[in-house]
């Protein structure tokens, strides 16, 4: 019984420290004020994705500069270079969602807390019933 609450804690612990991500699509106007410390995904006009990690890449005025990879039909290559703002379709960015993970915990903590109840209930009902001794 203690292995199983132990267990439950690790795991919610777990999954607070690694939390919610997700790309989240942003304007460029919005890419060209916020700093290089998140991942992003570029889409262009030529059907190419290409993927910056975090520092890797450079907001210019007018392109993106970095080091990535690039997908095009589902071909992978490494890309370092400039993407014009103007051939750019769609931008995504890697973001941290607070409110995501603490209703994923709380949803993970409500079901181990309906499952653990019977448990415990039948656990406290053998207790005393082994604590009454009935002839």
């Amino acid at each position: 019984m203690k292995n199983k609450i132990l267990i439950s804690f690790l795991v919610v612990t777990f999954l607070n420290f690694i939390g919610c991500y997700s790309m989240q699509s942003i304007s460029k106007g919005k890419l060209l004020s916020q700093e290089n410390n998140s991942k992003i995904e570029v889409q262009t006009t030529g059907n190419k994705t290409y993927v910056f990690e975090p520092n890797s890449y450079q907001i210019e005025i007018d392109s993106i500069n970095g080091t990535g990879i690039m997908d095009y039909n589902d071909s992978y290559e490494q890309f370092k270079g400039k993407i014009p703002l103007d051939d750019i379709t769609k931008i995504k960015r890697d973001t941290y969602s607070s409110l995501r993970t603490w209703l994923l915990i709380g949803g993970i903590s409500l079901g181990l807390a309906i499952l653990l109840v019977p448990v415990v209930i039948d656990a406290s009902k053998k207790h005393v019933a082994s604590s009454i001794n009935i002839k």
